[in-house]
């Protein structure tokens, strides 16, 4: 099926959030065109990035859109792409921060705001059960419920030798405030209890006694070792809050793809993915928390034997192919057949000039902020799209002497 993405993050290579959407999906079999659209408002403003989004799915003939948290465009433009016959899906993955039990709920003046492009959707989709309750009590209109899902198919999960450390991969979301975050409040506690903590985030290294303990933040590569080698992961997903959050976070499922044992809070949305104690490890205080894992680290082949049963729950569960089968059972309920078959397809080659330009653009964007990595990939990405016009740039370049 040929899926059309946008967001805020450069679709780099070290992106994690590319890495788990586009990654992920194309391991099934999808064709994910990933679209930058906060450069793309930068250099065409609003009106030109929503314009290069219909290009974009006239030129690769789009059966599917992905509407993340983070949309921006008019829900005009969303209206436009159903008429053009693709199927709109709402995927609001962040819904654990405003209706995981425990949350804070969003002000009902703002409340129609907050789900306003679900309305010119086909289908939204949570993956926070308390959502579908809210949203049912306030605007009788909820959301569908699925688990997470991560294309697991993307990493390596061998078993080898276990490091004896607990390891967290993630920010301590920590501002100097008496009122210490969750995350900075469980790492202290088994740090005073001598236990051996990895933190691989560089802004732990500013956080007061972490800083012998702290890593540089590491690659996608390197964090998925982690996540394979550490006897035991912490997926600590409280964010900001000085209390755990019970919800499912990104890192959940990300440390169960590499075959890795983790210490997680315990919610109905993991429940929906592992089974606690033969999958995962749950704890709900820092006692707890430390309690297990010095367990784990006594015992490594227990630690391992999770790792690797939560890695074969990721492969019975929660794939991206069981993800878009189960959309497309929802969609089909309200009349829209959704090709998941649908094979990859070259861009019309009377459009891709256009969208080459474009991505020559971005390439110069990037390329004065110094960012090399994304304006090179922009480069190529023009350079595919429309050979001919690419060279001819290439060789005005040089003639002015910059070269592409």
């Amino acid at each position: 099926m040929r899926i059309l993405i946008w967001h805020y993050v450069p679709p780099d290579p070290d992106s994690g959030y590319w890495f788990w959407l586009k990654s992920g999906m194309e391991a099934v079999g999808h064709q994910v065109i990933s679209i930058d659209c906060y450069a793309l408002m930068a250099v065409f403003g609003q009106q030109g990035m929503q314009r290069l989004l219909l290009r974009y799915a006239e030129a690769y003939r789009i059966q599917a859109v992905v509407v993340t948290p983070q949309n921006q465009v008019e829900p005009t433009v969303l209206t436009q792409m159903r008429q053009m016959g693709i199927a709109v899906i709402a995927f609001r993955y962040d819904d654990c921060l405003v209706a995981a039990p425990g949350r804070q709920r969003i002000a009902a003046g703002n409340w129609r705001q907050f789900r306003l492009y679900d309305a010119y959707c086909d289908l939204a989709v949570t993956v926070c059960q308390g959502m579908v309750n809210q949203a049912a009590e306030r605007d009788g209109n909820p959301p569908t419920y699925l688990p997470l899902p991560f294309g697991w198919q993307t990493v390596v999960a061998t078993p080898g030798p276990l490091r004896p450390v607990i390891a967290f991969c993630g920010s301590p979301k920590y501002n100097g405030e008496s009122a210490l975050s969750w995350r900075v409040q469980v790492v202290r506690h088994l740090l005073a209890h001598g236990l051996p903590v990895e933190l691989h985030h560089d802004s732990w290294a500013s956080v007061p006694g972490c800083e012998a303990v702290a890593r540089p933040t590491p690659s996608l590569p390197a964090m998925f070792e982690t996540f394979r080698t550490a006897t035991v992961n912490l997926a600590l997903a409280s964010d900001w809050s000085i209390e755990p959050h019970p919800a499912i976070k990104l890192m959940n499922v990300e440390i169960a793809a590499a075959g890795g044992m983790q210490i997680a809070s315990p919610c109905p949305e993991l429940a929906d993915l592992f089974s606690c104690d033969r999958d995962v490890a749950t704890a709900e205080t820092p006692e707890e928390i430390a309690l297990l894992a010095r367990h784990f680290l006594a015992h490594p082949a227990e630690a391992g034997a999770l790792g690797q049963n939560s890695r074969r729950a990721m492969e019975r569960l929660g794939g991206w192919d069981r993800w878009w089968d189960a959309v497309a059972a929802h969609l089909a309920g309200k009349g829209i057949v959704l090709p998941l078959d649908g094979s990859p397809q070259s861009p019309d080659p009377a459009i891709a000039p256009e969208l080459a330009m474009a991505n020559l653009a971005l390439a110069h964007l990037y390329e004065g902020a110094n960012k090399p990595v994304q304006a090179n990939s922009y480069f190529q990405e023009a350079s595919q799209l429309a050979p001919t016009e690419y060279h001819a740039h290439a060789g005005l370049a040089r003639l002015s002497g910059e070269a592409p």
